[in-house]
């Protein structure tokens, strides 16, 4: 029984490897289909997943943000740098998107706190 659930945990992962890799792929490619195509997929792995890769969040964010859909690329920001201790290069990309979209003084608050977190590389 142990060898079955092992087997079924080992078939989900590697569709789940598959879905992701298609999505990228998809992404990569371009186009306004191919993005619809990309965030299906991610949105679903993210969904259904126990623990979500950064980089499904940040590929997801990026699309989101190409398809002009401010706010659900936000969300996906937001599950990456609203932890304890944020990944510093995640923090700098959702600086970069608040920027973008026009928030400046958002994003001036969110690069104050990569100098807090990082200030040897502001140096």
């Amino acid at each position: 029984a142990q060898a079955l659930l092992e087997g079924q945990n080992d078939a989900a992962a590697d569709v789940q490897m598959n879905e992701r890799f298609m999505a990228v792929l998809l992404a990569e490619r371009g186009g306004a289909e191919n993005r619809k195509q990309a965030r299906s997929l991610l949105e679903r792995l993210i969904e259904t997943a126990r623990e979500v890769p950064a980089g499904d969040r940040l590929l997801l964010a990026r699309l989101y943000h190409e398809d002009r859909m401010p706010q659900a690329a936000r969300e996906q920001f937001l599950a990456l740098v609203s932890g304890e201790k944020p990944v510093p290069g995640h923090v700098a990309r959702y600086a970069e998107f608040l920027l973008d979209i026009g928030h400046a003084e958002e994003a001036g608050s969110w690069i104050v706190k990569l100098e807090a977190a990082a200030p040897a590389e502001w140096n």
